[in-house]
């Protein structure tokens, strides 16, 4: 998904003899996209997939999402 004709989006260990260049901007996407499967899977009925139906599933995506968003604004206007 976030791979560009073979580009390199993991940066190479500091103690390899021959370092390999990498995607620093490409690095930091795929960082932030994980980052946020991981809060999402922090909601149980999320990660064990509890609502079958497709649209269950995605109304409670949306709320999750939305819960999310609401505590990053509130972290936000905290660190003012």
């Amino acid at each position: 998904m976030l791979e560009e004709a073979g580009a390199v989006a993991v940066p190479p260990r500091r103690n390899r003899k021959k370092q390999r260049k990498y995607d620093r901007e490409l690095y930091k996407e795929q960082n932030l996209v994980e980052h946020l499967l991981q809060k999402i899977k922090q909601f149980r009925r999320i990660a064990t997939r509890h609502e079958k139906q497709k649209w269950n599933y995605q109304s409670i995506l949306y709320l999750v999402s939305s819960i999310l968003t609401a505590h990053q604004i509130s972290a936000l206007k905290r660190s003012r």
